[in-house]
């Protein structure tokens, strides 16, 4: 399962790092990783919280900023959080950089974009502390502006997944996707939500 913290009183993107993050210690084929990403996420009453947190030199398009909305970010390290409703074969895909800037998109089904039902999250706040040899990232989303009905509940699913690494690539997923090739797409292998209470 796939912990969320739930707070009944408003988070920050600072304090959200302050839980307890999961890490994800081995790579899509198996390979450990001498400095696991770690992630949280988190919701409060309004909004849905990802913060990443890797120790690892920092990939970025330094032409991107902060809060930007960029499409292609796995081209470089990115953080990745996938969710979805039981039942259900739509899903949302949301993309954070190193350097504060986002992306997302809605599917209708496997890797199926549905521009119709997307709708543009507004008021996302987000989140970059970058140093030489690692990086902090957080995002923040009103649940209100998510394209699929997400009750952040045990009905729902999700999985966090990272792209990182500029000479050798790793593709890390919380969810053990069964795909010999890296497809963070598999919505029907996401795992159930944990709700623990903050």
């Amino acid at each position: 399962m796939l912990p969320v913290y739930r707070s009944t009183s408003a988070l920050t993107l600072t304090n959200v790092f302050a839980f307890t993050p999961q890490q994800i210690d081995y790579d899509w084929f198996g390979e450990r990783m001498k400095n696991p990403p770690r992630f949280v996420v988190a919701v409060d009453p309004e909004r849905l919280f990802l913060a990443a947190i890797v120790d690892m030199a920092p990939w970025y398009d330094s032409a991107t900023t902060q809060g930007q909305f960029v499409e292609g970010l796995w081209n470089k390290d990115v953080a990745e959080i996938f969710l979805t409703n039981s039942g259900g074969t739509a899903y949302q895909e949301f993309n954070l950089s190193p350097r504060g800037s986002w992306w997302s998109c809605v599917f209708s089904k496997y890797r199926k974009r549905d521009p119709q039902n997307f709708k543009m999250p507004q008021g996302v706040e987000t989140f970059s502390e970058i140093q030489q040899s690692s990086w902090k990232a957080g995002i923040a989303i009103p649940v209100r502006d998510l394209s699929i009905p997400l009750a952040i509940e045990e009905t729902s699913r999700a999985n966090v997944c990272f792209v990182l690494g500029k000479t050798k690539r790793h593709y890390l997923s919380w969810t053990n996707i069964q795909n010999y090739d890296p497809d963070f797409h598999r919505a029907d292998e996401f795992e159930d939500i944990d709700v623990v209470q903050a």
